[in-house]
């Protein structure tokens, strides 16, 4: 499963990057005897409308392998999506 986005560099053309988190291995564990219908629904909530609905504020944690070859390769290794309101308190303290 891929996200695609857009970053906050005005000369971004987009990025499209596979996720590893391990919520979505357990996701995918605990709907193994569902429909795929019923896993594509999870999966769509918990990666796309839960962390970038509106009252959220997303952040992307990527990284990339030890391998040198796949070090220009960078994968999404989880996703932070405090509600905006906490966000902007959190960042009065810093």
């Amino acid at each position: 499963m891929h996200l695609k986005y857009k970053c906050t560099s005005a000369d971004c053309d987009g990025h499209a990057q596979r996720i590893m988190d391990w919520e979505l291995t357990a996701l995918q564990r605990r709907f193994r005897t569902r429909d795929e219908s019923d896993l594509r629904r999870a999966i769509t909530q918990k990666f796309f409308q839960i962390p970038f609905g509106s009252e959220r504020a997303p952040l992307i944690f990527v990284g990339n392998q030890e391998n040198i070859q796949r070090r220009r390769s960078f994968t999404i290794l989880g996703l932070y999506y405090p509600r905006k309101a906490d966000a902007q308190q959190k960042e009065r303290l810093f």
